[in-house]
């Protein structure tokens, strides 16, 4: 578990970083302050925005209890400093998050084992009854009505276009994917065809066909 308390460390160092740039550049309250005055011209070094991904947390949380603390301080003061954090657990028992339910923005459940288990992860027991369909789950966004959800399926052997697909297996893929890059991409625009007529009015079949599968 070396490596884990380096990250620590690592983290905690960051955080104290960030607000001593903060402090010495002019004591700035966020870093969209900073930013504004950087854009403005003011000679200052960029700060970018960092995005923590912890995977199985609760077992890091297990092996190592303070760890809560310092999310809980990133809950805090993140959002201030440019610090994003995304936690992911396949179980979560009860009372394990300790306080840093208040500084979630959203949650996502998946079907749970338990009643207690949804409870711990997005605070009501919903996820429990969802049905056992793959991809099926609830999403919460502060104190907004829970949104049920189903994911596409991302796990599949990827096939080139044009090989034949067993049935009920997943659709062929047409093309292969594009690297990401974070360079420009040129926008083409397409003018559009003076041919294209009106669309078809819908039935009020189409319509309850809509609303059965946005509920969804």
């Amino acid at each position: 578990l070396t490596l884990v308390d380096r990250m620590g460390d690592s983290i905690r160092g960051e955080l104290n970083r960030r607000q001593e740039m903060l402090r010495d550049a002019g004591n700035y309250a966020n870093i969209h302050d900073y930013e504004k005055a950087r854009s403005a011209g003011a000679p200052l070094q960029p700060i970018p925005s960092l995005v923590l991904v912890i995977d199985e947390f609760s077992e890091l949380l297990t092996a190592k209890p303070d760890f809560i603390d310092m999310f809980v301080q990133i809950g805090r003061i993140g959002r201030s400093l440019g610090v994003h954090l995304l936690l992911a657990s396949q179980r979560l028992e009860e009372g394990r998050l300790r306080g840093l339910e208040t500084y979630l923005s959203y949650r996502i459940g998946l079907r749970t084992f338990s009643a207690a288990e949804s409870r711990a992860a997005i605070g009501v027991p919903d996820a429990y009854h969802l049905p056992n369909v793959p991809g099926s789950g609830l999403l919460k966004f502060g104190t907004e009505e829970m949104v049920r959800f189903k994911a596409a399926y991302v796990s599949g052997v990827y096939r080139a276009g044009g090989q034949p697909v067993a049935s009920g297996g997943p659709l062929p893929v047409d093309r292969r994917p594009v690297p990401f890059t974070a360079a420009p991409v040129p926008v083409r625009y397409v003018r559009p065809s003076p041919q294209a007529g009106v669309p078809e009015q819908r039935s009020g079949d189409d319509d309850a066909l809509a609303d059965t599968v946005l509920d969804v």
